[in-house]
């Protein structure tokens, strides 16, 4: 693809949204299979701009979540509200960005006294947003939007509407919050990140109701206090993979003079390399302490135990920052967009061996995101493996999946000027086959600017069926998809699945 329509394309994909939509027979091409019945959901930025005051960052937009409900009868209809935490409440009321984000310092109001706006950034800074617009999340049937600070929205799946926003665990301290969790049958595993005098600290914890006080299973103090966006799992230990994108005490205490945001603070540092911190989940005892060189990654795909003390951890992991430039509104509308490659790894964690640095093998070593599992086989050894690709250009314009045993890749949901976002992978009924099943995700054209929901068939990627709205939706960030049929739990990135909910 030629620069100058990547760089449209782009502008096109990140536009501006400031309505909410509701199509309630939407158009299926092709044919759903007759038991696939429930809802995709998706959390995202959407409104990057009001008054002319733009957010620096895709993370920075005002949050909106959608949804494909595919219904009992076979019909298909779509929504898509803002979530109206306090986030948004004051800035529809400010008529501008009135708290700070990510990637971008809050837009000060020049008639306000100097206290009047330490105030706000005290009670208003990054740390302090709810504007969740990353994951979702599901506790005891219960719906949670979620960013990387404590403050959260719950929300109704099925008009969207916000309920409440509030501070998730709040009886455990925290400034940061990891936007991805990992939970099973006996509830959800969390973390928060403390930034103290001289370091700080990780608290592990562990929730099984939101109206029930958090259980503090560990705290790991750190001399520099390292970024990590999700964290692994395995049958018997949380995982803490936390990586040289580095955070210090003094510089967000400087921010209101400084006016940077937390994107301009964070330091990449490979120099402090890569720390695995391994924590036994029955005692809350922290079994070892590895180190590994620098590396970042965002997503966590799998983890398993190959004996008591052998583990084996998946990551798609990065050499540099690359891709966080690419996600700033400047870098992702560029026309000189640089390609941000990673590749995906498979870490061998010694526990018998700590002193002794993780080794990993490359699993397959060219671009893939959002990656996906068949989750019947999280916490096991698993042979598919399902992510965004970049076929052309510089951003996600298909599907792949990978044999991870015999090398084989497969490419599907390429189509021009048209860009999937995360899929979910969804298992056909009875079936113990991994790899049988179907592949949902929702799709962008952004010359014609209309949407479709697209299922595949997971074992070759070819196209069952679209749902296609006259509408061009935000492109967003993470996905959920809620069964109809409560025997089959809610599926999402997350494997926060534990809850069996009745599907809007």
């Amino acid at each position: 693809m030629e620069p100058t329509e990547h760089m449209n394309n782009m502008i096109s994909l990140w536009r501006n949204v400031t309505d909410e939509k509701d199509f309630d027979d939407v158009q299926v091409i092709g044919q759903i299979p007759n038991w696939l019945r429930g809802t995709f959901l998706r959390n995202g930025c959407a409104m990057f701009e009001i008054n002319g005051n733009k957010v620096n960052h895709t993370f920075d937009g005002l949050a909106m979540l959608f949804r494909f409900t595919i219904h009992d009868s076979g019909n298909v209809s779509f929504k898509s509200r803002f979530l109206k935490g306090n986030t948004y409440k004051r800035s529809m009321a400010a008529g501008r960005i009135a708290t700070n984000e990510f990637g971008t310092f809050a837009f000060s109001d020049p008639n306000r006294s100097y206290f009047s706006r330490l105030f706000d950034y005290l009670y208003y800074s990054s740390f302090g947003t709810d504007n969740a617009g990353v994951s979702i999340m599901t506790y005891n049937n219960r719906y949670i939007a979620q960013t990387e600070v404590p403050q959260v929205i719950e929300f109704d799946p099925v008009s969207l509407d916000t309920i409440r926003s509030f501070n998730i665990a709040s009886g455990i301290a925290g400034h940061m919050f990891c936007a991805h969790g990992q939970a099973g049958d006996d509830g959800v595993y969390h973390t928060k990140t403390v930034f103290g005098l001289g370091g700080g600290y990780y608290h592990l914890f562990h929730m099984t109701d939101l109206d029930k006080p958090a259980k503090l299973i560990c705290t790991i103090p750190t001399n520099v206090v390292k970024y990590f966006h999700s964290f692994g799992a395995t049958e018997k230990y949380i995982v803490i993979a936390a990586f040289p994108y580095v955070g210090y005490t003094k510089d967000f205490a400087l921010q209101l003079l400084t006016q940077r945001p937390t994107y301009d603070i964070l330091q990449w540092q490979p120099s402090l390399g890569t720390t695995f911190y391994v924590v036994e989940k029955a005692t809350g005892k922290q079994k070892a302490t590895i180190k590994a060189p620098p590396t970042l990654a965002y997503h966590h795909i799998n983890g398993f135990e190959c004996d008591d003390n052998i583990l084996k951890i998946d990551m798609i992991c990065y050499n540099d920052l690359q891709i966080m430039h690419n996600l700033s509104l400047s870098g992702a509308t560029s026309r000189d967009l640089k390609y941000a490659s990673n590749e995906t790894r498979r870490y061998t964690l010694c526990l018998d061996e700590p002193e002794k640095e993780a080794t990993h093998e490359v699993l397959f070593p060219k671009y893939l995101e959002m990656p996906m599992i068949n989750q019947l086989f999280n916490k096991k050894p698993y042979r598919y493996l399902w992510g965004l690709c970049i076929e052309s250009g510089q951003f996600n314009d298909g599907i792949q999946k990978l044999d991870l045993e015999t090398g084989e890749r497969i490419v599907g949901a390429i189509e021009k000027n048209c860009y999937p976002g995360e899929a979910v992978f969804i298992p056909t009924p009875g079936s113990d086959r991994e790899d049988d099943g179907v592949i949902v995700t929702s799709c962008i054209n952004v010359v014609e600017h209309i949407s479709f929901l697209l299922i595949l068939n997971a074992t070759n990627l070819t196209e069952l069926a679209r749902c296609v709205i006259p509408y061009q939706v935000h492109y967003g960030v993470h996905s959920m998809w809620i069964p109809s049929d409560p025997a089959y739990p809610s599926l999402d990135l997350t494997q926060a699945y534990f809850s069996h909910p009745d599907s809007p």
